[in-house]
């Protein structure tokens, strides 16, 4: 991933903080009080957990399985593989956590680049990877500031995205 983007991304934690930090009443319903949090306590002051329950940015076990979308219910607007992550440290998950984009690459092994690895479905990766991400969309205001949502973002959100970031052994490549 470019320098970047993962600079954007982190700016983009700040408001992911603030987001994940509200308060909600007992009827399950977002009070109106919200922390409000400087991006320079992320990481010091405040820690962000991730979907898989730990941390964002520190590296761990995952293990998972790549499988297309479930068309059982209809179908899907995008039939890309998903990751289904089924064990972070050994632990077995209660319900999979599934991510759209996993980054990995291969272990270094004396080659002068990491290669990434494009998965086939079917396949289980172990992975030493850290979970990452930030805000996905634009909030609705800059649509109003604009004059209007364009007809093709109508169906897309704003929220705030987790991805994998990792590096798979060697020896689970195929032909190893």
């Amino acid at each position: 991933m470019p320098q970047c983007a993962r600079c954007i991304g982190l700016g983009l934690l700040v408001a992911a903080a603030c987001w994940c930090l509200r308060v909600s009443s007992p009827d399950g319903k977002e009070a109106a009080q919200v922390t409000k949090v400087s991006v320079t306590d992320i990481g010091k002051k405040v820690i962000i957990i991730g979907r898989l329950g730990e941390p964002l940015r520190e590296i761990m076990s995952v293990q998972g399985r790549w499988a297309y979308p479930d068309q059982s219910q209809g179908s899907t607007k995008d039939y890309s593989l998903l990751f289904h992550v089924t064990h972070v440290k050994g632990r077995q998950l209660d319900q999979p956590v599934v991510f759209a984009t996993v980054h990995a690459v291969t272990e270094r092994r004396g080659a002068p680049q990491p290669q990434e690895v494009k998965p086939r479905e079917g396949e289980t990766w172990e992975l030493r990877a850290y979970e990452t991400g930030g805000y996905c969309g634009e909030p609705d205001d800059y649509w109003k500031e604009y004059g209007g949502r364009p007809v093709q973002y109508s169906e897309w959100g704003w929220g705030f995205v987790t991805t994998l970031e990792g590096v798979l052994k060697a020896a689970q490549l195929p032909g190893k």
